[in-house]
């Protein structure tokens, strides 16, 4: 699974009709349910159709009406989480450098913070690394901004990496705070991360 599969809504192999049906929608959601409580108990390389079946009692023919396999089901999971973080964070237009940064990783936080079980599970399972990249192309695409916000005269090459290290930094410690129990409250996690990456954008002006 890819961060350009996860972003190709008009590739889908099970496009969603214009209305789409109360039933399907919630056969749907069970199955969905039914894969993320397996991650919490095992890898997702070790589950298959027919436990998410059983798990969500359906039988193995109603997840194949509606997914192609397991990592089809795991890539509408994250595709649809990532859309809706999209949205919470488009309300927001970015004014200053400084501010934008720090708002958008706040909105990220707080939106992860509101289902912590669901994020551990996607964001410490080796094969929901799609989740990982999402929100990493979400922090790069709407919070940083790197080329147009620094100075005019920095170098192309610089500000390229300096973006991806600053991102993908931000992720890292957003996975670590899960795999150490949430050991810090949301409002720490967010000063913590702003404090971070704030002198190394300091620097690169």
């Amino acid at each position: 699974m890819t961060k350009e599969t996860l972003s190709d809504h008009n590739n889908s192999t099970h496009p969603t009709p214009k209305k789409t049906d109360r039933r399907i929608l919630r056969t749907r959601r069970m199955l969905k349910d039914a894969l993320l409580s397996l991650m919490e108990e095992k890898e997702f390389s070790q589950i298959s159709a027919k436990e998410i079946s059983d798990r969500a009692d359906l039988n193995r023919g109603t997840f194949y009406l509606h997914y192609s396999s397991t990592e089809d089901l795991l890539e509408h999971i994250c595709r649809d989480l990532l859309a809706e973080m999209e949205k919470t964070i488009d309300v927001f237009q970015p004014q200053q450098r400084r501010e934008s940064l720090k708002t958008i990783v706040n909105h990220i936080v707080t939106f992860i913070d509101s289902d912590r079980v669901l994020f551990r599970s996607l964001l410490n399972n080796f094969h929901s690394e799609a989740m990982v990249q999402g929100i990493a192309h979400i922090l790069l695409e709407k919070g940083l901004r790197l080329r147009n916000q620094l100075a005019a005269g920095a170098d192309d090459q610089e500000l390229a990496y300096c973006s991806y290290f600053i991102t993908y930094g931000i992720v890292a410690v957003i996975r670590q705070w899960f795999r150490r129990d949430c050991d810090l409250t949301s409002d720490e996690l967010q000063e913590y991360i702003y404090r971070f990456v704030s002198p190394i954008i300091d620097s690169a002006v």
